[in-house]
């Protein structure tokens, strides 16, 4: 949750301290406001109030949008800002957590989709092959894809998957079934036969 007091503190910690209305700017900013909207309610309230809902309302906040720039320069409301956004995507992230009996569209399922290849493509030394394939079988199942011909299935179909030792190292591995899965201890490649209904170890390259 958002806290006025718990942000003063911290930030001070920092040797940032800020007024109330460069909280109320920065919140707003950090919460998506229109820069011009916020800098007007924060800072010229009585201005705000008065040529909002007349024919000078754009000229005003363009003007106030071009003061909020400024604003945002400086120090103590640039580090309010990431403070709040940091704060506001946690509790979003905790919150998500706790949600019971959410269901969610198909749209929503791609993007959550599309958004974990992303993060785990970004750095494919740490991905797993097995996560990524995956994650691009589910989204041509869902007709996500570039060519794909839109959200024909609405569910995610799970695959079953199993723990089993490598024939290598010896140690525990998880493998999915119908997807090539790798060791992420030796490396040691296992590939899924259709045919034979099994996996296969692969010898290591030279």
């Amino acid at each position: 949750m958002l806290d006025y007091l718990e942000t003063i503190d911290a930030l001070h910690g920092r040797n940032i301290d800020f007024n109330e209305k460069q909280y109320i700017f920065a919140l707003q900013v950090a919460l998506g406001e229109d820069l011009g909207v916020a800098y007007g309610f924060a800072f010229d309230k009585k201005n705000f109030k008065s040529i909002v809902g007349t024919d000078d309302e754009e000229e005003y906040l363009q003007k106030a949008r071009r003061d909020a720039n400024l604003a945002l320069q400086q120090q103590e409301i640039d580090h309010l800002v990431d403070f709040i956004k940091e704060q506001y995507r946690t509790e979003i992230q905790k919150e998500a957590r706790n949600l019971k009996d959410y269901k969610f569209s198909a749209e929503e399922i791609v993007q959550m989709l599309s958004n974990l290849l992303a993060t785990r493509s970004a750095n494919l030394e740490e991905a797993s092959v097995r996560d990524i394939t995956a994650l691009i079988r589910e989204l041509a199942a869902q007709g996500a894809l570039e060519g794909g011909d839109g959200f024909q299935r609405h569910f995610i179909s799970v695959l079953p998957h199993f723990s089993a030792l490598c024939t290598n190292c010896n140690r525990e591995i998880d493998l999915a079934m119908g997807v090539t899965g790798i060791c992420p201890h030796c490396k040691t490649q296992y590939v899924w036969s259709e045919e034979d209904g099994r996996f296969y170890p692969q010898p290591a390259k030279l």
